[in-house]
């Protein structure tokens, strides 16, 4: 395995470190870790969101394609499992980055026949890191890492890591990525963002003085 694999594929288990996530998304842009979400909990947790009205999303004809089902909260109104979901992600994370203060949940429901999310980078809003976990059925993970393109199938109760702005300064390196919806059954998403009004400027990478 090769050592961008060995940092940003994991199964995840307690030993796992704040100061591992951070260098894998300050070295490479992301990290996935296997399993972090239990079987009970991800029953409990997609029960819990499916019971709220979801919105359809569709905006296929738009540059960047997307298509699926959402719903959204601040994250102090955040459903309680599904808040305390990301009260263990912020312990994961925020040791080594203490500056992530999670403000917005959002679920995303695919089904299948619908196009998922197209290549985008997430918003400029989004500070530091995105985090966002998997339930229901497996999709197919396609992101831009500073070592080169991986391919992840994402399975229910994984969790993606990503980095956001100003985890590395103010240089633009959020990673290119897309998501597939799934073949079959459906996928539910939960996104954990700290989001700001203000836009942050951000400097081109690769540019030389």
């Amino acid at each position: 395995m090769s050592e961008a694999l060995h940092i940003t594929e994991q199964t995840f288990t307690n030993d796992i470190t704040s100061e591992q996530v951070l260098h894998a998304l300050r070295s490479e842009g992301a990290i996935w870790l296997k399993g972090f979400v239990s079987p009970d909990d991800q029953a409990a947790i997609v029960e819990e969101v499916l019971s709220h009205e979801l919105t359809e999303v569709d905006r296929t004809n738009h540059r960047i394609r997307e298509q699926f089902k959402d719903v959204d909260w601040k994250f102090e109104e955040t459903p309680p499992l599904s808040k305390i979901l990301g009260q263990r992600i912020v312990q994961l994370v925020q040791p080594a980055v203490r500056a992530w203060e999670v403000n917005h949940v959002r679920a995303q429901l695919y089904s299948p026949g619908e196009v998922g999310i197209e290549w985008h980078y997430d918003y400029k809003r989004d500070l530091r890191v995105v985090a966002v976990a998997s339930f229901l059925g497996p999709a197919l993970f396609q992101a831009k890492l500073d070592s080169g393109q991986v391919d992840w199938q994402l399975q229910p109760g994984d969790l993606t890591l990503m980095r956001g702005a100003l985890l590395n300064g103010n240089i633009d390196d959020r990673p290119h990525h897309r998501v597939e919806a799934p073949l079959s059954g459906q996928r539910l998403s939960i996104a954990y963002r700290e989001f700001t009004e203000i836009v942050p400027e951000l400097e081109p990478r690769n540019v030389t003085s």
